[in-house]
């Protein structure tokens, strides 16, 4: 559990990091379309976007025959689980580093621009700045990745997770259960108290999260990495709303002695529009029980 949360940390947090950096302190032309897309990846729960991915890169994946894979998937084991929990993770990291990024002064950053470049300004003035919100988001992507354990079951890899749920579903005892699993929980609770201590300075910030009345300045790096970073959240977007496009319209036809899949729109239609009607009472239920437990956290915090 451990490893796997450090991985995933050393992947999330700076490119989390850095897709804050250049997508909400700098304005070039559409960033917000870019970031809404991001940001739209937290409405996707982690076991959708991870069967999404695997559907499209795994063994019998769609992109398999483009890539030439050779039935070979492209993530598999502990390379899965990091990414797919990475991918989860990053947009997290950006929205939690952008709201740092709102207690940065936008004169200090500009009076240094004039004296060094952008990737210069960022790690001498910028970083110290939103070091706090860099560990409240490790923090927070610890915790989410230490208590699931979607995908690493998906791929055969045990966690504390695991033995967490295993022990208290099948121990008739759950106060034994408890007892001897509070060590691990003690542990990876002290790990994610230990970061959010690390965060507190930047919580008693006189100026809180104050957002500057001055604008965003134009970015004034290289169009190649504006156009990169595009292209990642574009690719990040696409690859599991695509997957799950494809499996919303696949059809297996019997020719020749054997099953041949191929996509049907007709298909595609049927499904989309019985849905809602198949599934309302677990739509409802599901927004019923979020809408109400986000509003107790908001109330009591």
């Amino acid at each position: 559990t451990l490893l796997l949360c450090l991985a995933v940390l050393a992947i999330a947090v700076p490119a989390g990091a850095v897709t804050a950096w250049i997508g909400f302190a700098y304005a070039w032309p559409g960033r917000w379309w870019v970031f809404a897309a991001l940001v739209g990846l937290l409405a996707l729960p982690l076991y959708l976007q991870a069967a999404a991915w695997d559907a499209a890169v795994g063994r019998q994946g769609w992109l398999g025959p483009w890539l030439g894979m050779g039935g070979k998937p492209l993530f598999d084991g502990w390379t899965a689980a990091i990414a797919y929990h990475a991918i989860v993770a990053w947009p997290w990291v950006t929205c939690i580093v952008a709201l740092g990024l709102r207690a940065v002064e936008p004169a200090m950053m500009d009076a240094a621009l004039l004296d060094a470049p952008p990737f210069t300004v960022a790690r001498t003035v910028l970083l110290p700045r939103i070091i706090g919100s860099l560990w409240l988001a490790a923090a927070w992507v610890m915790a989410q990745v230490a208590g699931e354990m979607t995908v690493t079951d998906m791929f055969r890899i045990r966690t504390f997770a695991e033995v967490l749920y295993s022990d208290f579903a099948l121990d008739p005892d759950p106060a034994r259960a408890a007892l001897r699993l509070a060590p691990g929980i003690s542990m990876v609770a002290l790990f994610v108290l230990a970061m959010l201590r690390m965060a507190a300075p930047w919580h008693a910030s006189p100026r809180g999260l104050v957002r500057s009345p001055s604008p965003p300045r134009r970015w004034p790096g290289s169009g190649l990495l504006v156009a990169g970073l595009s292209g990642v959240v574009f690719a990040a977007v696409s690859m599991p709303l695509g997957s799950l496009v494809w499996k919303l319209g696949t059809v297996a036809m019997p020719i020749d002695g054997g099953w041949v899949r191929h996509w049907s729109p007709a298909h595609a239609f049927a499904v989309l529009t019985r849905t809602p009607e198949e599934f309302r009472g677990e739509f409802t239920w599901t927004f019923a029980i979020g809408g109400l437990t986000a509003l107790t956290v908001v109330l009591t915090v």
